[in-house]
This record gives structure tokens, C-alpha cells and sequence, in this order.
């Protein structure tokens, strides 16, 4: 087998930039074939031909760029029409983990031809830098995200102080001490960890 696909989880509270650091990173990539799988297509600018299979909606782009919006119960039918294409990247985005709680089995479990395409690469979470303090103390799911990630992105770091940035860094340290951190504005940020090895070995737990 070639190259295989890099995986990538994104997660992220509600409105805290999942959506537009994917379309930053398209517009970045622009010569990469990425695929995603989201909640819905219309967050993502997506234009292109739309066909189905296994009951699974997808767009495929005019750089050849595979989108689809599915529920957890399609994912793995989902990712194994994104490894008939020749895509370099496949993110899969959630706003909670509980929504793709078989991500762990289907990554390390589902041992099928199709499936031996994808090489797990990391799990990257999206902090509302403008919310993030209010409401990690009520919100679990917040923390586990952050517990399970590889790599924080404080997003909208142009909107908030470098004492509210640093007391986000110390509160996200808090939670994952092993956990690399990024700042971003407007989900732009260095893209350099494509290259990197995020995971360093560990493997996905939920």
C-alpha cells in the first residue's frame, strides 16, 4: 500500500471555529485533496458534484476534495467511501466527543482492506478563547475533549488580553500537561503540525 491517509480528529465547543479552520486550511492547502466529515455540509463552503452511497450525502469537490455530513452510525461506511479516493488528509469533525464515541473502535477495532488506508495522526481541539474560562468549569465535555486532544488551537486571540491568554494556556495545561498549544485569529495558525508527529506514539483513547 502507498502513502496512507493522515486522520485527524477536530473538536471543539459550539462556535469556537471548527468550521472556519477547516476552510483556512483548505485555502492553505489549496493542491491537497482533504477530506472531511462534519455535522453539516452547509457550515463548509463545499460547492461541487453531490452523489450518495449507503444512504451517505458527500460533495466531491473540483480538486478532487471529498466532503460528507453523516451520523455516527454511517461513520465507518463514511470513511470507507473516503478511502476509494485519493485524498492526503481526512478530518472528522464534532462538537462532542460523546457524538462519535466509536471513534477509538473504529480506528483501532474496524480491520478492513478499506480502513488500512488511514494512519491515525492526532486529535486537534478548537478553544473559544473568548469563552473558554466561563464555561469549562460547567461544561465536562469540555475537559474531556481537551484530555483526549493532542493539540490545542486558542482561537480568537485578536478579541482577548495576553493575561486571559495565559490563564487559557495554564487552564488547558492543567487538564493535559503533555498537550501542544497553538494561538489563532480567525482559525488562521502556523500549519506546520501536518508534518509533525502529534501523537508521538500514543494511542487514541476516549
Amino acid at each position: 500500500m502507498g502513502v496512507k491517509i493522515k486522520l485527524y480528529l477536530l473538536s471543539g465547543a459550539k462556535d469556537s471555529g471548527k468550521s472556519s479552520f477547516l476552510k483556512n486550511l483548505m485555502a492553505h492547502l489549496p493542491d491537497e485533496k482533504i477530506g472531511i466529515i462534519v455535522n453539516e455540509f452547509g457550515r463548509i463552503a463545499c460547492g461541487g458534484t453531490t452523489y450518495k452511497k449507503k444512504g451517505v450525502s458527500y460533495v466531491k469537490s473540483n480538486n478532487g476534495s471529498v466532503f460528507c455530513s453523516c451520523k455516527r452510525a454511517s461513520l465507518v461506511d463514511a470513511m470507507e467511501e473516503m478511502a476509494e479516493h485519493p485524498l492526503n488528509y481526512l478530518f472528522i469533525e464534532t462538537a462532542d466527543l460523546n457524538n462519535l464515541a466509536n471513534l477509538s473502535d473504529v480506528i483501532n477495532k474496524v480491520v478492513t482492506p478499506k480502513m488500512e488506508a488511514f494512519e491515525y495522526s492526532g486529535a486537534i481541539n478548537i478553544v473559544d478563547g473568548l469563552y473558554f474560562l466561563d464555561k469549562l468549569e460547567n461544561i465536562e465535555v469540555l475537559e474531556r475533549q481537551l484530555l483526549h486532544s493532542n493539540l490545542a488551537v486558542i482561537n480568537k486571540v485578536d478579541l482577548i488580553g495576553k493575561k486571559t491568554i495565559e490563564k487559557i494556556k495554564a487552564k488547558i495545561l492543567e487538564v493535559n500537561p503533555d498537550i501542544i498549544i497553538e494561538e489563532a485569529q480567525f482559525g488562521k495558525f502556523d500549519y506546520s503540525f501536518l508534518n509533525e508527529d502529534l501523537i508521538k506514539g500514543q494511542p487514541f483513547r476516549l
